[in-house]
């Protein structure tokens, strides 16, 4: 097992002067980055940061957070790396939820009770201290990293993983992408993320050169950075890559065609964009891979390779184990091909060993040491793994079953549509948010009906003009007896928040996957909302304040999805098979 700071030892020892990390105009050898990670870790030591204490890291892309890392990582601490602009009651929650001792940031204030250490002025101090880190023995089994699962706003949860789970996801990166110590990758990602982490720790592993940026938002930056530092890898996220194409237009197969691999992760490459980018650039190697905070990359596709298995997510790597699990009764699947479909269960040495101060979820999750997950998935006879979608994200549709993969699927088959995107969230689940929040926030138990009322009477997702209330009757949690509380819409705006961003982010993400000239067009025509969700007061404003592009709720706007459903039978020549089987005969195809 060779861990993070055994790496940076061995580098800083045998090629000191080489180039670790850029960022803009700062540049870190390999030897001044151990330099500086272990003054760092000296000075953490000297405000009594001791083996097992939580250290929360803002996730920057820049050199001060790697340092920050590896410096936590001397001292035998447990890094928890947060959002580079976190709320403050979710970063409040991080911090009761971890315990953390300190807060390494790029912010100057934290909310009250947390103790924070300005990345420049700590290192600074860590310069003028001068005493490097006393780095204690090497135990496999000692947690080093907190990842957080960002599935729930209210409940976030922390991925607990040791060294040597770390060190195995080190190893299947830098096995399953095939990294050389003359890489010099490109990484405009969140560092608080797995696919960020993962990618940064492997090309360390390699030896080779990180270069730093802040997102993908302007394709210039990014052809600078390939340019200037001379890279030949980048790792990036399907959306992300679609935006650049769009910016870069002609120049994109220049500028990408100087790179020896692209890694796409955090989300698969659809079909139609693997194609066109494996003829776009002939000579670049293409990987998408799986994976998750729970378990780093497990399962790559070399898309060059296997242009005839391009609608997979991947293949596992050798010591990965893969199960196929009944959705009914959890047992093992036999059998291959797309009717055998199960819920993916995971082992090896690459998982997480539990989710922080969380047992219950642990216990969901683990059992008999596979990783279970909520991704439902079937495997071919080469044991290629293609998904369909998450469990608790399956829409009942007429007695079948339908993954909002396979409605995308289907939809993007039809005239005229460009972009879609298809999430299970609906009235159903801002009802299912309002009871939950009610369990959370007062102790008091609601049914779906109370929970309805509650949505249609007050319930906002943009502060209203006037405050409204509601009396809710309910049963205390706390005493078994019925009690009667107020409610105000300012706390149905929090307990909406969760189901809000899940769709927000799909628009955000549908916008930037459209082709500009059709996003001016949305620009100046406005955006039309249907169905019965989108008659929660507010949400046209939400919309409108997101964006920046006026959003309306049409008129009649329940009866629109009737309608819609009706026009579409004007297609039903195309849908012969049904919208999931043809989706499924296409993934075959």
């Amino acid at each position: 097992m060779i861990t993070l700071v055994d790496v940076l030892n061995r580098h800083a020892a045998e090629q000191p002067k080489k180039i670790a990390v850029h960022f803009r105009d700062q540049s870190l050898t390999y030897a001044q980055l151990r330099r500086q990670a272990a003054l760092l870790g000296g000075y953490l030591q000297s405000l009594g940061v001791t083996v097992g204490d939580r250290i929360m890291l803002t996730g920057a892309s820049r050199p001060e957070y790697l340092i920050g890392l590896l410096a936590v990582q001397m001292v035998g601490g447990i890094t928890v790396p947060v959002d580079r602009n976190p709320k403050p009651a979710t970063l409040s929650y991080i911090h009761q939820l971890t315990g953390a001792k300190y807060y390494l940031s790029t912010l100057k204030k934290a909310p009250e009770g947390i103790a924070i250490l300005p990345y420049g002025d700590t290192i600074a101090a860590a310069v003028e201290h001068n005493q490097e880190a006393q780095v204690p023995e090497t135990d496999p089994d000692r947690l080093v990293v907190l990842l957080q699962v960002h599935r729930s706003f209210h409940q976030k949860k922390g991925a607990s993983h040791t060294l040597r789970c770390i060190s195995a996801n080190m190893h299947n990166t830098f096995t399953g992408i095939g990294m050389r110590k003359e890489d010099v990758l490109l990484l405009p990602l969140p560092l608080n993320h797995s696919f960020g982490m993962r990618v940064l720790r492997a090309c360390l592993l390699a030896g080779g050169t990180i270069v730093l940026q802040n997102g993908f938002g302007f394709a210039r930056e990014t052809e600078l950075n390939i340019e200037q530092f001379h890279c030949n890898a980048l790792a990036c996220v399907p959306s992300s890559m679609d935006l650049m194409l769009s910016q870069m237009e002609d120049r994109a197969a220049r500028i990408f065609g100087q790179l020896r691999y692209i890694e796409f992760g955090a989300g698969s490459l659809s079909v139609q964009r693997k194609r066109y980018l494996s003829e776009l650039l002939p000579h670049t190697e293409l990987f998408n891979t799986w994976g998750s905070s729970e378990t780093g990359g497990c399962l790559f596709l070399h898309v060059n390779r296997h242009l005839d298995k391009v609608s997979a997510v991947g293949h596992p790597l050798e010591g990965i184990q893969v199960r196929l699990l009944s959705q009914a009764d959890g047992t093992p699947l036999e059998g291959t091909g797309p009717d055998v479909v199960g819920r993916l269960a995971l082992k090896g040495q690459m998982q997480m060993v539990g989710y922080y101060g969380l047992p219950e979820r642990t216990a969901e999750a683990l059992q008999d040491g596979w990783l279970v997950t909520n991704d439902l998935v079937w495997r071919d006879d080469d044991g290629f793994i293609y998904m369909l979608g998450r469990a608790d994200d399956i829409i009942n549709v007429g007695g079948e079953k339908a993954s909002p993969v396979e409605i995308e699927n289907a939809a993007s088959e039809c005239p005229g549509v460009v972009e879609c995107a298809s999430i299970k969230v609906a009235g159903d689940q801002f009802n299912e948010a309002v009871v939950k929040y009610m369990r959370r926030k007062h102790n008091l138990l609601v049914g779906e009906r109370t929970a309805e009322q509650m949505k249609m009477e007050i319930g906002c997702v943009f502060p209203p003009e006037e405050e409204m209330t509601m009396e809710v009757k309910g049963r205390s949690l706390v005493t078994g007896l019925p009690e009667l509380i107020t409610v105000s819409s300012a706390e149905m705006l929090e307990a909406f928040e969760e189901p809000v961003e899940r769709i927000m982010e799909e628009v955000h993400l549908v916008l930037e996957k459209t082709p500009p000239e059709l996003v001016a067009d949305i620009s100046n025509n406005g955006i039309v909302m249907t169905g019965g969700g989108s008659l929660v007061r507010g949400f046209d404003k939400l919309v409108t304040a997101r964006t920046g592009i006026h959003a309306t709720v049409a008129e009649n706007a329940i009866q629109c999805v009737a309608e819609g459903t009706g026009k579409s039978l004007e297609s039903i020549q195309d849908m012969q098979d049904g919208t999931m089987n043809l989706s499924r005969r296409k993934q075959i195809n």
